[in-house]
């Protein structure tokens, strides 16, 4: 089948960028049923679940790289960059709050090994019932 000149590139990069979107989509399912299966393999008491739950994130992180993909951050909060463990805290994770006013943030400490994140965040001044007249 020949196309006129103008539309023949045209044709192949739509074609192109609907493959990749469509690979995409499915490289986001597989992401996110890898860190379902995590999340259930660490509820297990024993310690194979937390190898289980180690291996699902290492390979959804692997699909992510491959794909370009970014983890959306609540997920990259979720693992350790350094060896590839699903931090819940409390189970496999310490979190703590520490500073206050612009310096605020949430340290969590992986207790596989001891890599540790911040996460700056903005507190909430507390209501003192006071009326501000402008």
């Amino acid at each position: 089948m020949l196309f006129p000149p103008q539309l023949g590139p045209m044709l192949m990069a739509k074609k192109y960028l609907k493959n990749k979107l469509l690979a995409n989509d499915i490289a986001k399912e597989r992401i996110a049923i890898l860190f379902k299966a995590a999340k259930a393999a660490l509820a297990k008491p024993d310690d194979a679940g937390q190898v289980f739950a180690r291996r699902y994130v290492h390979v959804a992180r692997k699909l992510a790289m491959k794909m370009r993909t970014p983890l959306d951050r609540e997920r990259t909060c979720m693992v350790c960059k350094r060896c590839n463990a699903f931090l819940v805290a409390g189970t496999t994770a310490r979190t703590r709050l520490q500073g206050t006013g612009k310096n605020a943030h949430v340290v969590v400490t992986c207790l596989h090994c001891g890599n540790v994140k911040r996460y700056h965040y903005h507190r909430q001044p507390a209501d003192t019932g006071k009326v501000i007249r402008q």
